[in-house]
Parts: structure tokens; sequence; C-alpha cells
């Protein structure tokens, strides 16, 4: 199935909704149509001139970047300037840009959680919460023999996740009854005759983000004509969403084993540290990308550590002065992990959907820093 740019940026949006960006960002699409048939797709750190040659020279129709290409006001798109020679190459190619940015840092399963889950960190948490999505509960009748596939419909679109668990449910069997009138095409039964069925109460927990496209899942897999289901707003259920994680180790590393680890997975051969590194650590703050704003929050919640990147004189200078162990693994590295994951999500959804879609990730995803 050929697609366009929109149907990429649907899948996106699933993964780090636009709402989650940060008010200063400017995440979304930043250059070309939504609707042009596309049958490449490139994924990168950062939109260079190099990766921009790369995409021309590949045929790539679209670029997914982390950080976007245009971030302040533009006074004049031309070849004086990098930025303007950048896009004026992409608009003659035809060539696309999307960019997820801090949604995709604060999002379930973006950015900070995936280094979180690398560091094998366990009862994970937001550090610096921002804001909190609803839950809902939503209930349908299902005739018993048809659970299984509206089950695994409301699965699939999202429906029974809560904190470390999935696939999460609530069934009651009863006896429903309907009288199908004239114009009614029912599934059991017949109109005019009152029915009497076997039903199953289904239950589950839905986070608001994805209620609507769990609806449509039960209405599409559901056998009735018209099914019957409730939604209640859970009153006493958030889920709390912002920048950074706090994570715990639960029989905790030593320093010397932690650096190791964090090396390991950041694929670095250096840490610079601020502060003691402590003999033992239990509880880990981290924040991707250029999170030292977070180092009192941090210390607040009681980390031993807290990792990110960019982390300035002064801000090494207040670690220390809050007795307090900030490591600055770089802003590449921290971000740089996550291109491969993205690839794979979205060839895993674009194949699950039968897109005829190749995802590719860019060779010039480069540190601008070197190291002599």
């Amino acid at each position: 199935m050929f697609i366009n740019s929109q149907k990429i940026i649907n899948l996106l949006e699933q993964l780090a909704p636009k709402r989650y960006a940060e008010d200063w960002d400017n995440v979304g699409f930043l250059i070309g149509s939504d609707q042009l048939e596309i049958q490449k797709v490139m994924v990168t750190l950062d939109v260079t001139e190099a990766v921009v040659d790369e995409a021309i020279e590949k045929n790539v129709d679209l670029i997914v970047s982390h950080h976007p290409m245009i971030f302040k006001g533009l006074k004049s798109i031309t070849d004086r300037s990098y930025k303007g020679r950048l896009i004026r190459k992409l608009i003659k190619a035809d060539i696309h840009v999307y960019a997820a940015h801090t949604n995709l840092d604060i999002t379930a399963g973006g950015l900070n959680d995936y280094l979180a889950g690398l560091l094998e960190l366990e009862q994970v948490d937001v550090l610096d919460v921002s804001g909190s999505d609803a839950y809902y509960k939503l209930v349908t009748m299902v005739p018993t023999d048809s659970v299984p596939v509206v089950e695994e419909a409301l699965f699939k679109a999202g429906a029974g996740r809560l904190g470390n668990y999935e696939q999460c449910d609530f069934k009651v069997t009863g006896q429903g009854s309907f009288k199908p009138l004239t114009g009614a095409n029912p599934a059991i039964g017949n109109v005019g005759v009152r029915e009497f069925v076997e039903e199953v109460r289904l239950e589950m927990i839905v986070l608001g983000e994805v209620l609507d496209q769990c609806t449509r899942a039960l209405l599409k897999s559901h056998p009735y004509e018209t099914p019957a289901y409730d939604i209640f707003k859970m009153e006493n259920l958030e889920k709390a969403y912002g920048l950074g994680r706090v994570g715990r180790f639960t029989q905790g590393l030593s320093g010397e084993a932690f650096i190791e680890r964090l090396k390991s997975v950041l694929g670095s051969n250096y840490m610079r540290v601020a502060g003691i590194l402590p003999e033992k650590i239990y509880k880990v703050g981290l924040c991707t990308g250029a999170g030292s704003e977070f180092i009192h929050t941090a210390k607040r919640k009681g980390c031993d550590v807290f990792i990110t990147g960019d982390v300035k004189y002064h801000e090494a200078q207040l670690a220390e002065e809050l007795d307090m162990c900030v490591i600055d693994a770089g802003h590449y590295e921290t971000e740089g992990i996550y291109v491969d994951y993205l690839r794979d999500y979205l060839t895993e959804k674009c194949t699950s959907k039968n897109y005829e879609v190749r995802i590719i990730k860019s060779e010039f995803l480069e540190n601008p820093f070197k190291v002599y």
C-alpha cells in the first residue's frame, strides 16, 4: 500500500503526541506536504548538510529528526545562510522534514524511558512533572463467543495498560436482551423478536490519549450492529508526564560498576563527573540531552546520581555545593542511542499496516565535539 507523509506522521504522533512538547519547542511537520506519496523515510538526530545531501542521493522522501532544523523565526531563506541553503536544497529535492523533540523526550517509551530501560532501572517515574493525562474505564457487553476478538482489538489499540502492566481487564458474565426493530440488521436474532444472549461485561482502563482509537477498535470488532458501551472518567487515577526519569537499582551498584554500565550503554569512552561518585548507587535521575536545570530536582528526589548532558562549569559547582553527583554523559551520546529504536519502531508499524515504505537510518550521525 503506497502512503502519504501524513500516515507516517500519524505513527510518530501515536508514539509522541505533539501536545507533550514544551511551549518553547518547535515540533511537527516543518517542511513539505503531508499529502505527498512517499516510499523512503530517513531517521536522524539532526538535519545537517551531510544528512540533506545523503537524503538527496538516496532518494529519501521524508526526513524524521529529533532536533528541529527550524527553531527560531527565520527572516530570510537564501543561500547566504547555512539554514537557508539547507531549506532550499530540501524544497528543490521535494524532501519533507518532521521533528519530534521534547514530545519524544517526555512521552512514555520515548528517549528518557529508553535510557532508563538500557540502564535496567526499576520503579521508573517522571523526574519533573509538567502535566497529567486522565484515565477512563471503557465498559462494553460482548456475546461470549466474541470476547477474544473484541478483547484483542482493544489491547492492540492501547487499552488495558496501567503502570508496568498491560492486557489488564475485568470480565463478568450475565444475560443481555434486545428486540430488533424494523430496519435493523441484527447479528443475532430476528426483527420483532426479543432476544436473550449470554454476554460478558468487559471492562478496561484506557488512557485519555488513546480513548478515541480504542472506541473505534471496539466498534469495528464488536459483532453487534449497535454495540452498547460506557465511558467513565477515573477521578482517582492520572498518569503524570514530564521531562526526565527517576529509577532504582534494587541491589545497588558500585560507583565504578555504574560508570562502566553507562559507558557501555552509550558507547562512550569517558564520562565527566561533578561531585563525588558514591560508593554505592541505588537511585538514579536522568534527563537526556540537556537537563542541568533539574539538578535541584534530582537532589530533592533523593537521587544518588543525576545523568544528563551539556553541564556548564557553574552547574558543576552547584553539584558540589549540593553534595550531588552529576554525570555529564553528553548531549549527543544520551540522544543518539534512540535513532535505531525509532527506525525499528517505524519499520514495525509500517510492516503491520502493509505500508510500502522503507525506513532507513542516516549514516551521518555525528557528534559535533571531537576528543583528541
